[in-house]
């Protein structure tokens, strides 16, 4: 697979397939079918909160650099595989997917694709899509079968990593399925907000009177409120008093619930209050505090949702070469603090100028001729 292009793998891929491809023209296809879809307000992401830290992963995890290592551990030029793993999307937008496929199950699964003895691409599987079953009657070995859309696959097949591996389960444990019933209730604070004015149960008003009345007096002036017009004077009487029941527009959205739900989802995705919107009472966010909240979120978020990614993504390659992200530039928050470290490091020898700008994208620095050469000339 080194050295061989994307267009190469793509012409390899269309030479396989052209034989189908040609079959299938031949008869009338069939009108295509839309799945059955659950409303997106049933879905977890249907949450405000849900959505944004979905968003946070995705974004952060995607603008990492892959980087390809050798057997040594050393940074070396990327095959092509590396960097466009998948025909059918951009590698930016696969990772984002698979960081979605980790955030709202637990699973991703690559269908590796072959041209003969070669995988020339992997094809992401819907993770609620995939049964996994273990079809070895034997403890000591393991028979790892993948369904898909009545298709059945081996681990030679299908690239399969776990977010939270679970002792006893060979599917993945993710975020939202741990807290799935915690997400509904939720879902249910904000229906009900959302619903209070019509089906609260609460009556828009109470009318009192000091003296018995009767109930057909009582559906006259109930007729009587309900019939005046705006900017109209309203008799009653009788002593009868009418007051509305009025909820200040923070107790009808339940704010302070729904703000406490905002903090608990960041808690849930281990994302920092900052990047989520959501504030806390009593915090004070600083510079040093900021940068020590991404990097631990680098650390103890992001790495949870890249590692395996890099790891599917090594399979793809032969021998016992590797795949990483770059975590250097996300670890350090500003050009000042990068700057200082390569000062150090180019003092202390164990990097060169060169080695430095190809960190910063930069290309190498020409060769210039001395000054006294330039005057002579």
């Amino acid at each position: 697979m080194r050295g061989m292009g994307f267009r190469d793998r793509f012409a390899s891929l269309m030479a396989r397939s052209m034989p189908a491809v040609t079959a299938a023209r031949r008869e009338t296809p069939a009108p295509p079918s839309l799945p059955a879809r659950m409303p997106a307000d049933h879905e977890p992401t249907g949450l405000i909160q849900v959505f944004r830290a979905v968003q946070v992963l995705e974004t952060a995890v995607s603008a990492l650099p892959i980087v390809q290592l050798d057997r040594a551990g050393r940074q070396s030029i990327a095959d092509g595989i590396v960097n466009s793993p998948s025909l059918d999307m951009t590698r930016r937008e696969l990772v984002s997917y698979l960081v979605a496929c980790l955030a709202t199950d637990g699973n991703l699964f690559l269908l590796k694709r072959r041209v003969g003895d070669k995988v020339i691409d992997v094809m992401p599987l819907p993770p609620r899509e995939v049964a996994v079953t273990d079809m070895s009657a034997d403890p000591r070995r393991s028979d790892i079968r993948y369904s898909w859309r009545g298709l059945t696959f081996g681990r030679e097949d299908v690239i399969h990593k776990r977010l939270v591996a679970v002792p006893g389960r060979l599917r993945g444990l993710g975020p939202i399925g741990s807290c799935r019933v915690e997400l509904e209730g939720m879902a249910d604070t904000r229906d009900f907000a959302a619903n209070w004015r019509e089906e609260a149960g609460v009556p828009s008003g109470i009318y009192t009177t000091e003296v018995e009345i009767s109930d057909e007096e009582a559906d006259d002036a109930k007729r009587r409120i309900m019939s005046a017009k705006s900017g109209q004077p309203l008799v009653l009487g009788k002593n009868v008093r009418y007051a509305r029941t009025l909820l200040s527009p923070e107790d009808m959205q339940f704010v302070q619930s729904r703000q406490f739900d905002g903090v608990q989802v960041a808690r849930l995705f281990g994302i920092p209050a900052n990047l989520m919107l959501t504030g806390t009472d009593g915090s004070s966010l600083t510079y040093t505090n900021i940068e020590q909240s991404w990097i631990e979120f680098s650390s103890y978020t992001l790495a949870a949702y890249a590692d395996p990614i890099c790891e599917a993504l090594g399979e793809l390659l032969p021998g016992r070469r590797a795949v990483a992200m770059d975590w250097d530039s996300s670890r350090r928050s500003d050009t000042g603090t990068r700057y200082a470290a390569y000062k150090t490091a180019l003092e202390a020898g164990f990097l060169t100028v060169g080695e430095v700008r190809a960190r910063e994208g930069l290309a190498p620095l020409e060769t210039q001729p001395d000054k006294e050469t330039s005057n002579a000339q």
